[in-house]
């Protein structure tokens, strides 16, 4: 039986990640607009060398196949705040060989399950761009709503982007998990 945990993102990942970024559009759709096209190692590893840091606010995460130990996938805790108990999600990916089987869900659910049930957090957020309409759907079915569309909110180039800020919060995730039990 195929199972899935989240693990802890390394510097032995950064390959396969960098296998999945083949253009600066989807760069940009993955990981808004904290990286440089093209995306390299460095910059990984940087952001990797950042979160190990103390007191850093950020957590990096793979969702890993069981048994095979494949990694399926990639999350970004970040702005996590210890007193407040917030945090957003961003860089979230489903490995292009294994998306459209409901991945995208298991790893949602799964961070959610550590931030609202094992860390106690109270409230989670994420933006999401308004053309990627398969993510957006991912996120509610995990219990985020949509707040205003944010339009035109980024320029890259000549193109301009709008988003949407999503959030759930500790309640509506445990009540939208008590309704599915």
């Amino acid at each position: 039986m195929i199972r899935y945990f989240l693990g802890k993102f390394t510097k032995n990942d950064v390959s396969a990640l960098l296998a999945e970024i083949v253009s600066e559009e989807f760069m940009i759709q993955w990981g808004g607009f904290g990286f440089k096209w093209p995306l390299s190692e460095v910059q990984l590893t940087n952001l990797i060398e950042s979160a190990e840091a103390p007191e850093s606010g950020i957590k990096l995460l793979k969702l890993v196949e069981k048994p095979a130990n494949r990694t399926a996938g990639h999350i970004e805790i970040l702005r996590i705040d210890y007193t407040s108990k917030t945090a957003w999600l961003g860089r979230v990916l489903i490995y292009k060989e294994l998306r459209n089987k409901g991945l995208g869900d298991i790893l949602l659910n799964l961070t959610l399950d550590l931030l609202f049930l094992e860390m106690e957090f109270k409230e989670v957020k994420l933006n999401v761009f308004d053309f990627n309409g398969s993510a957006f759907r991912c996120y509610q079915r995990a219990g985020f709503a949509a707040g205003e569309l944010q339009k035109n909110s980024r320029k890259q180039g000549d193109r301009l982007y709008s988003h949407y800020c999503m959030s759930i919060t500790r309640k509506e995730f445990l009540q939208k998990r008590n309704s599915s039990q």
